[in-house]
């Protein structure tokens, strides 16, 4: 009777085992394993956004080198804070990275493990080498470039071209120069600079301006430059992603009681955005390719004449006007976006342009 009962219980104890086996087998072909064998969790059934679910991947640090007698580490630290939230919270949305930022000590380089490490190096400083000269508007991003495109006049230089003193740093170096200036360029030629919190304001509205278009767009204009491009039958357009001058003088937008930069949505960049879609994040833009208050820049490639032509798209009150500023022949290709802000200052010496305006 004994061995009977002991039978039924071997009996129960290699079904359940089965069962258990069985239950194991089918659930582990029913995870999809991502990477590293750690499970993989669709995007719909997740809880945070597409953004967050990158992690650090979609970060870009930016080291900032402060070596400006006007402008001290409270002010700075207070900006790069906005900065650093605006582009949380309101950028990445819309384009899928954001920014974090390493302040170094006053008057202190970056290390060789900060050149190397993939950072954007961003520059406050007090004066440019040649001054307005070489130096056009408040503030400018670019990359470093060979020689001989690494000087004042190339494409890509090297800090140490602007302000002698700063060291060497390696080719391809994302690269912002802020400078404090004076009435003609930097942050002093924005108007009412006559107090801390004004400088705070024109700062904040420059580091988040050149920090969102270096995040798109890191590369010199004729360097491989990013482009939204559109093939047409007779021509080519070729507009340069940067994403804050067609709005560059908005409206005054704050965060955290800092003025910061509007930008344009990735939905500006295409013809057939359906109405009612934000084309910029202050919402007043209201065509896609159509500033307000700004300038698009871009090349048009003319497949009948052959030419590639540098145009800007300048809003003149409520009309959009198409001007170039040179072709192929005559623009060279080391123009920097800072070089074509300099150019279209005075759109008196620009030509009009007949070509249409947008994408055919």
């Amino acid at each position: 009777m004994l061995w009977f009962v002991l039978l039924i219980l071997l009996i129960l104890i290699i079904i359940i085992l089965a069962f258990i086996v069985a239950y194991y087998i089918h659930n582990k072909s029913k995870t999809t394993i991502y990477r590293d064998d750690t499970p993989y969790t669709p995007i719909s059934l997740r809880k945070e956004s597409i953004f967050a679910s990158q992690g650090d991947k979609a970060n870009v640090n930016f080291v900032v080198i402060n070596i400006s007698t006007h402008i001290n580490s409270s002010i700075l630290q207070d900006v790069i804070h906005a900065v650093e939230t605006h582009t949380r919270d309101n950028f990445a949305p819309h384009w899928g990275t954001r920014a974090s930022f390493t302040l170094l000590e006053h008057n202190t380089y970056p290390t060789p493990e900060h050149l190397h490490q993939g950072n954007v190096l961003v520059y406050i400083v007090d004066t440019i080498e040649g001054g307005n000269t070489s130096f056009k508007g408040i503030a400018s991003h670019w990359m470093t470039l060979p020689e001989p495109e690494d000087g004042l006049e190339g494409g890509g230089p090297q800090p140490k071209a602007l302000v002698p003193i700063l060291p060497i740093v390696p080719i391809g170096v994302p690269i912002i120069f802020i400078p404090y200036g004076d009435k003609n360029y930097g942050l002093r030629s924005v108007s009412n600079i006559t107090s801390p919190e004004s400088i705070m304001h024109a700062l904040g509205e420059a580091l988040s301006h050149e920090v969102f278009e270096t995040l798109v767009n890191p590369f010199p204009t004729g360097m491989g430059a990013n482009f939204q491009v559109f093939v047409g039958k007779d021509y080519t357009h070729m507009y340069i992603t940067e994403v804050c001058d067609p709005n560059e003088k908005d409206v005054p937008l704050m965060i955290e009681g800092i003025r910061v930069a509007n930008f344009v949505t990735r939905d500006y960049f295409n013809p057939y955005t359906p109405v009612g879609i934000p084309l910029d994040w202050a919402k007043r833009i209201q065509k896609p390719f159509t500033p307000v208050e700004g300038r698009q820049y871009g090349l048009l490639l003319d497949h009948k004449r052959n030419k590639l032509i540098f145009f800007v798209d300048i809003a003149q009150d409520t009309t959009l006007k198409r001007y170039k500023i040179g072709t192929i022949h005559s623009a060279p290709s080391k123009l920097t976006l800072q070089g074509l802000r300099h150019i279209t200052r005075d759109i008196n010496t620009l030509i009009p342009l007949d070509y249409s305006l947008l994408p055919s």
